[in-house]
């Protein structure tokens, strides 16, 4: 199948089948490895490249061969993250004062907010930044990536009202929890997808031997947040995928296993039409 592909530098990619056969739509926002000139971090590349979602798109490159739309990210996600409220402002890595409102109990508090104050045990930056090179981030990158993603969910549901969104993440394989499954969904608790789409993706993962877990220790954050609308008929899912399915993270390199997994994601996202049956049966 023919895709169309559109870019703006440095932001996002988009890549649409000729013709949309499903409302399906999935977006990676954190496969960015892109650090813009005025990017001025004192740690390593590697530390940086640490807090991407590496792979990620590449697991779900062929989306747009099967009727759907894919958005990627190009941009760091240490630069500005994607998938933050705009209020998630740390204020340990200001040098002024924020003039808009600031979340109290956002991921700024760990060093992962808005703008990463961390990568992992290694701070980012030795200066603070000013308000006003944060607000330039988010008027050049994130309010450019969430203008595309919306504009797409908008576009799809107006033709089909009902949209599956899926939301493409990873996750380190160790952690402060005793057992990690294979694979996380999260819908924020119920509050963005239908039961019944959450729980039949859950099926079709599990029929090919992986470990599937709903809402822990990932519920999802702002982005599928923002895009929710079950009620409506919009359903925003985060996937994560735990790296030791198809990665060496400490080389930051592909495992043996990235093309049996990427098979098998390629399987399971076929599928994923199936639950809206009417529609996949309307557009077959």
């Amino acid at each position: 199948m023919d895709q169309q592909q559109t870019s703006l530098k440095g932001v996002y990619t988009l890549f649409k089948p000729q013709n949309t056969l499903h409302p399906i739509l999935f977006d990676s926002p954190h496969s960015g490895l892109y650090k813009p000139d005025d990017f001025n971090y004192a740690c390593s590349e590697h530390d940086i490249d640490s807090l991407a979602d590496l792979f990620i798109d590449e697991l779900f490159h062929e989306i747009p061969q099967m009727g759907y739309t894919f958005l990627r990210a190009e941009c760091s996600r240490a630069y500005i993250d994607f998938n933050r409220t705009l209020e998630d402002i740390d204020l340990n890595l200001l040098s002024d004062i924020w003039p808009y409102p600031i979340a109290r109990n956002g991921r700024s508090q760990y060093g992962v907010g808005l703008v990463f104050r961390s990568a992992g045990e290694k701070e980012i930056y030795q200066n603070k930044i000013c308000a006003q090179d944060i607000q330039q981030r988010i008027n050049e990158y994130y309010i450019p990536y969430h203008k595309a993603l919306n504009a797409q969910i908008d576009a799809l549901y107006r033709d089909f009202q009902d949209v599956i969104h899926i939301n493409c993440h990873s996750f380190p394989s160790k952690s402060s929890y005793r057992k990690l499954p294979d694979i996380v969904l999260g819908d924020r608790l119920g509050t963005t997808c239908a039961p019944h789409i959450i729980k039949g993706l859950k099926s079709i993962i599990e029929a090919y031997g992986y470990e599937v877990a709903i809402n822990h220790p990932y519920q999802g954050q702002a982005i599928i947040q923002s895009t929710g609308a079950p009620t409506k008929g919009i359903h925003s899912v985060q996937i994560e995928i735990n790296r030791k399915l198809y990665m060496n993270e400490q080389k930051q390199k592909k495992s043996r296993n990235f093309n049996n997994l990427k098979n098998d994601i390629n399987e399971i996202s076929q599928k994923v039409k199936t639950l809206l049956p009417n529609l996949a049966k309307a557009a077959d």
